[in-house]
């Protein structure tokens, strides 16, 4: 799964793009994930968006050809 149906490289498959139930199960497991950080007193959590991440993927231009921005505007 990835942002875009963007292959890395010449000579590979191109990942499924995800689609909005996609977007929206992985944003329901950030919600889940920040809520046990809560329930086990953490103050603070890190989230990680770089080197090809899947955060990281969905900023950058490279990998992400999605438009949902574009669209709302």
């Amino acid at each position: 799964m990835a942002p875009s149906a963007v292959p890395h490289g010449a000579q590979e498959a191109a990942p499924q793009a995800l689609d909005a139930s996609g977007l929206e199960r992985i944003h329901n497991a950030f919600v889940q994930a920040a809520r046990y950080a809560a329930s086990l007193g953490l103050q603070a959590v890190e989230l990680h968006c770089a080197h090809g991440c899947l955060l990281h993927q969905l900023l950058s231009p490279l990998s992400s050809q999605r438009n949902e921005a574009t669209a709302a505007a």
